[in-house]
């Protein structure tokens, strides 16, 4: 306090994390509560640039050798909650955002003075840091409700969508989730914050995939019947633009059918399509034969291949032609043969 003669330790300026809304952390005594834990060695948050705090979390070896997985992650989650009551709520660190080191690989970077190096941390680990909050953008949310993607249909009313939006609201808040009685009231009124909002909107990404949301939607959109119709009327968008792709798509592949069908019709309609020889059907040929004209298909199969045979043996047959598909002629008489032999 002022005129006090007491100072206030505030932390390294350097150590302080500026996000992208223009809120600041103070890390330090976040990491100080979570390396309290007895399976932590070392812990980093990291948030610089980002719209919210990601943490890296370095385990004692010696501490969880012989400790159940399950155990060790309680305690440590239940630190990490620990931490997030004693900070500003837009410095809060989701479940989602956690991310502990593999026991063999690589530890996070420290100086001479076993002091983590979290501008080493973010080069280092930036796979691993870019992964959290890829994950965080597109949640995924373990529910029995429907979401667009699974709807074939796409069989949506309001109440259905009215009634995701209070889940996601839940699940994005937690436990100071409070009930709505008034449809108009702010979410931010509700307990909604920054940070919050941020993770609302990835459920509900999640949940309608085929909506592009923009980033600020919660803000632009803060309150629940705003956000029912701003996601209704983004549905009905997508119906229209289905319904006409899907009558499009029909009405191109009939057309394409017809353009081939009469392909065939004008082909096959030339008389000198096929080669001349003589009159089909029981008429002599140039040289005085009577005989059939057989047109064959699946030469080159099994059957195809004994009934050419059979045909070939035939004295009432006079001229086969065989249809064969082939890059050319040749190509044509080499899988003839080879029908044959086999």
């Amino acid at each position: 306090k002022k005129g006090s003669g007491l100072y206030l330790l505030l932390g390294r300026v350097d150590d302080t994390l500026i996000h992208t809304t223009g809120e600041k952390t103070n890390p330090v005594p976040m990491e100080v509560t979570i390396r309290l834990n007895q399976f932590v060695r070392h812990v980093v948050v990291i948030g610089h640039n980002r719209p919210f705090n990601c943490l890296l979390i370095e385990l004692d070896f010696d501490r969880v050798k012989n400790t159940p997985f399950l155990e060790i992650t309680k305690s440590i989650f239940d630190s990490v909650h620990q931490a997030n009551i004693n900070c500003p709520s837009h410095s809060r660190i989701f479940d989602e955002m956690v991310y502990i080191l593999p026991l063999e690989g690589k530890m996070l970077p420290r100086t001479m003075k076993n002091n983590i190096q979290r501008k080493r941390v973010e080069i280092e680990f930036k796979e691993e840091i870019e992964m959290l909050y890829d994950n965080l953008v597109n949640i995924r949310v373990v529910s029995n409700e429907k979401s667009f993607s699974d709807n074939h249909d796409n069989q949506w009313d309001e109440d259905s969508v009215k009634a995701t939006i209070l889940s996601s609201l839940k699940l994005a808040i937690g436990d100071s989730f409070l009930k709505i009685t008034e449809y108009e009231t702010s979410l931010f009124a509700l307990g909604l914050d920054s940070l919050s909002a941020t993770k609302l909107r990835a459920i509900l990404q999640n949940k309608f995939s085929f909506i592009d949301l923009p980033y600020d939607v919660i803000f632009e959109q803060n309150t629940v019947q705003s956000l029912t119709h701003y996601l209704m009327k983004e549905l009905s968008k997508i119906n229209v633009s289905q319904k006409q792709f899907a009558k499009d798509g029909y009405e191109e592949k009939l057309q394409i059918l017809k353009d081939e069908v009469n392909s065939y019709i004008k082909k096959y309609n030339q008389i000198d399509s096929f080669p001349s020889v003589g009159y089909v059907n029981g008429t002599s040929s140039g040289d005085g034969k009577n005989g059939e004209t057989v047109l064959i298909t699946g030469v080159t199969g099994s059957l195809g291949s004994f009934i050419l045979r059979d045909l070939l043996r035939n004295s009432d047959v006079l001229k086969i032609y065989c249809l064969v598909r082939a890059s050319d002629e040749n190509n044509g008489w080499f899988r003839l043969k080879d029908s044959f032999e086999q």
